[in-house]
């Protein structure tokens, strides 16, 4: 209680410390008129970069779920195609961009692990075989996983 009683105090000092001494109330009234426009201002500055902070976490989670390989690109990309106009899509946008540059977004299964065969992990012996003939780490560890299993 002591330190909301100490802000107030100090908020107030500061407010007196700025406006003029020895004038009539109109020149507070003015003061204080100025002090609601800059408030206004500092208000409507903070709803629009909460608007800009909500929207680009919106196309982050929408451009994630699009499987977008470079997030921060893909994000500048789709920001700047939505430009500054507060009723455009993001939803679109992921579309758009995934459309006109596919090489951003990943397609299927990963390029560079591909999917394991099925029939090495249903039977050992198989596997084994495989990782003889082939003497690669995948065949390997296929036979490993079967084996383990």
């Amino acid at each position: 209680m002591a330190d909301a009683t100490t802000m107030t105090t100090t908020t107030t000092a500061a407010a007196d410390a700025a406006e003029p001494t020895g004038a009539g109330p109109e020149s507070r009234v003015a003061h204080l008129e100025s002090e609601l426009d800059r408030a206004r201002t500092e208000l409507a500055a903070a709803r629009a970069e909460a608007a800009r902070a909500e929207r680009a976490r919106r196309l982050t989670l929408l451009l994630a779920q699009a499987r977008a390989v470079d997030l921060d690109t893909a994000l500048l990309l789709a920001e700047r195609m939505l430009g500054d106009r507060p009723d455009a899509d993001p939803a679109q946008a992921v579309r758009d961009l995934r459309r006109q540059k596919p090489h951003l977004f990943r397609i299927g299964a990963s390029a560079t692990v591909p999917p394991h065969s099925s029939d090495a992990a249903d039977d050992p012996a198989v596997a084994a075989a495989r990782a003889a003939r082939a003497g690669d780490r995948r065949a390997l560890l296929d036979y490993l996983r079967a084996r383990r299993a």
